[in-house]
């Protein structure tokens, strides 16, 4: 698919609007063009009709301001329409919106209504004004020349915006040239042939996925081979691209290099980004990272409990109140309730290099439990001399706070409690999230460490 559509205008005049397109395909600028149509009374945003292509990724948003040609130019009036629009066409990153407009009073009272008004509408990071009679019909260099002028404009009026959209060409452009290398790296030698050419791209392909994966894991998963076969190259060539000292980042960014305060909510949301990755609830339980929560019915099942309990060797409010939760914080009702809004569940820890050669029969996992964020005094623990901890012991691996389903938590992991299982196994309820490669090679790294330490006698 070719994401290469980031402009996108919008008009009730046909005329006007196949002439602006024109004008912006002269000048080199692919766009899609939209007529807003307010004769169907069916047509609740007036752009219903139209079926937006997931290779549009909007970025800037030409939009005439009197959508429905109402006579009352008030601003209470024209909001409506847009706030439509946009709710209709949900841009998913930062965009600028232009109002096809002379003036800037009416579209400023739009702009605060939309604020004010349509809660969770997702709103512009810049918005501005542009006279689309300029360049209806343009005829001559000089005109286009200026609409190129106007849309660079645009785009650096908010230098934030125009960082974002830059670094989001470096990358296309280092994704780009990484196919370019190696789509030429197999154009066979004379004599040529187009066949032949086809051929040796496949066979570069396939040797890239086998190698990155291991073969029986890449003919299951040949996407995730490929670009993980193909990431180091990519992240190789977007570091060429960024090894200047300087650059406008400095400009925007003016608390660089200075400590910056989050709160915890922003915190939460800033560590999943990196950390992990929220999947499905039917996300195979096999997958390296996945966090799978105890199904419920354990809980309230006596005899499905004392099996796994069994199991475990202990029984799971022992555990709780062991690995995971403080037993001498607040009365036992209190206690009792952080216990129940707890969630349970394991993480699949089978080293990488067995998913490469497929030879885990037997995935191994450790017990985790998700704590809400609320709760954070229940996670903490004090040695004799009152000092605080975080964990209970070496033993166990906080993550940092993260928030799933709009919701923080503190997550806890204990290497005491380890199993090999395959995935049929009847104490799997839902796939939760997945921990990325990152964090997940920590883990796994400290929980070999904690299992192979040593035990020794010395005298002193």
């Amino acid at each position: 698919m070719l994401y290469s559509t980031g402009i996108v205008l919008i008009d009730n005049e046909k005329k006007e609007l196949d002439q602006l397109r024109d004008a912006f395909y002269k000048a080199g600028l692919p766009c899609l063009s939209i007529k807003y149509n307010n004769e169907d009374p069916e047509n609740l945003t007036g752009i219903d009709h139209v079926s937006i292509p997931e290779s549009v990724k909007i970025r800037i948003l030409f939009l005439d301001l009197n959508l429905q040609e109402s006579q009352n130019l008030d601003a209470v009036n024209l909001v409506g329409p847009i706030a439509k629009v946009i709710k209709r066409l949900s841009p998913k990153g930062p965009f600028a919106l232009i109002f096809w407009s002379k003036h800037k009073d009416e579209p400023e009272k739009v702009m605060e209504y939309l604020e004010e008004r349509f809660s969770g509408l997702p709103l512009p990071i810049t918005w501005d004004t542009m006279d689309k009679a300029q360049f209806r019909p343009i005829k001559n260099e000089k005109k286009i020349n200026e609409l190129r002028q106007k849309i660079t404009a645009i785009m650096n009026h908010n230098p934030l915006f125009s960082l974002m959209t830059a670094w989001e060409g470096k990358v296309s452009e280092a994704a780009r040239t990484s196919i370019e290398s190696l789509y030429n790296l197999a154009r066979p030698e004379d004599p040529y042939s187009i066949i032949a050419h086809h051929d040796n791209v496949k066979k570069l392909f396939t040797a890239i996925a086998n190698e990155s994966l291991g073969g029986k894991n890449a003919k299951e998963n040949p996407d995730k081979a490929i670009n993980q076969g193909l990431m180091p190259v990519l992240d190789d060539r977007l570091s060429l691209m960024n090894n200047e000292t300087g650059s406008d980042w400095d400009s925007c960014l003016t608390d660089i290099g200075q400590k910056i305060d989050l709160d915890d909510n922003q915190k939460a949301k800033l560590n999943s980004y990196f950390h992990i990755e929220k999947v499905p609830n039917d996300y195979p339980p096999t997958a390296r990272g996945i966090f799978v929560e105890l199904d419920g019915t354990i809980i309230n099942d006596p005899e499905k409990k004392k099996k796994l309990e069994e199991h475990l060797g202990s029984s799971l409010k022992q555990i709780l109140m062991e690995e995971f939760l403080s037993c001498k914080e607040g009365t036992k009702s209190d206690r009792k309730k952080v216990r129940q809004n707890t969630k349970l569940g394991f993480i699949e820890i089978s080293a990488a290099c067995d998913y490469a050669q497929k030879k885990v029969k037997l995935n191994r996992y450790i017990l985790g439990a998700m704590i809400p964020i609320k709760y954070n005094k229940y996670t903490l623990f004090y040695n004799d001399k009152k000092e605080e901890r975080t964990t209970n012991h070496e033993g166990i691996y906080r993550l940092p706070p993260i928030r799933v389903n709009a919701k923080d938590y503190i997550v806890k992991i204990s290497f005491k409690y380890q199993i090999g299982t395959h995935d049929k196994n009847s104490w799997f309820g839902s796939s939760v999230f997945r921990i990325r490669e990152q964090i997940l090679a920590d883990i796994v790294f400290r929980c070999a460490q904690y299992s192979s330490r040593p035990g020794i006698i010395s005298f002193s």
